[in-house]
């Protein structure tokens, strides 16, 4: 809790639907256009895999490399603060200092590793200064 001791909680429905599979995945080759080492970043060097049921460039780029740990941390952080951002002008309270959810990786058969469910009716907790 905030260390005003103030906290509250209302339910606010936003829901996100969405439906991806980064499944069958093999190695493949680095786009012409693409420094892979300089998109990885500083995380260690992986090898550049393509999704062969996806017309897109490879597993990662260019959209679901938030669903991996190395390179990002979800939906919470993709889609999540904006999210956030609307259950906050819905209780017009301001700004939470201390926010707590719970979820998993659920209801797809895919390589992703980050959290995509979050269960309804959530444990969420919005604490405010």
């Amino acid at each position: 809790m905030a260390s005003s001791g103030r906290s509250w909680n209302r339910a606010v429905r936003v829901q996100e639907r969405e439906s991806r599979s980064n499944r069958p995945r093999k190695p493949g080759p680095v786009p012409e256009n693409l420094d892979w080492a300089l998109w990885q970043g500083p995380s260690p060097d992986h090898e550049f895999l393509i999704n062969a049921d996806r017309k897109k460039p490879g597993l990662y780029v260019h959209y679901d490399w938030h669903y991996f740990w190395e390179y990002g941390n979800g939906e919470i952080g993709n889609q999540g603060v904006h999210q956030m951002d609307m259950a906050c002008w819905g209780h017009n309270r301001g700004l939470p200092v201390k926010v707590y959810s719970s979820g998993g990786r659920y209801g797809l058969d895919d390589d992703g590793q980050t959290p995509n469910t979050q269960p309804r009716p959530s444990p969420t907790r919005m604490d405010r200064s």
